[in-house]
């Protein structure tokens, strides 16, 4: 396996249960954005190639990219989804000590 995600058509979903996503890998194999990105009014979800900096995703690492954030980019697993903050500086929970 080259780290592609693969199609498994046989997969059948049943009402109820929770399958992790695919990003609509039949259709980004058809050159179709997934739905949840087709779908977004608000533009909250930018899918494209990394790699092409002229895909819309790239433009908006290049732009945003300073604050954007990786989950659990600690263990090592090189996560492809980034979450841009609304704010430029990223707010941190926690308790003010002095």
């Amino acid at each position: 396996d080259n780290g592609r995600l693969v199609y498994r058509p046989v997969l059948k979903l049943r009402r109820g249960i929770v399958t992790k996503c695919n990003w609509c890998v039949e259709r980004v194999d058809k050159g179709l954005k997934p739905v949840c990105v087709e779908v977004c009014v608000g533009r909250a979800r930018i899918f494209g190639d990394l790699s092409d900096p002229n895909s819309d995703v790239s433009r908006m690492l290049a732009e945003k990219g300073p604050n954007a954030v990786r989950r659990l980019e600690h263990l090592g697993t090189e996560p492809r989804v980034y979450y841009i903050p609304k704010t430029s500086k990223p707010r941190i929970l926690g308790e003010v000590t002095s």
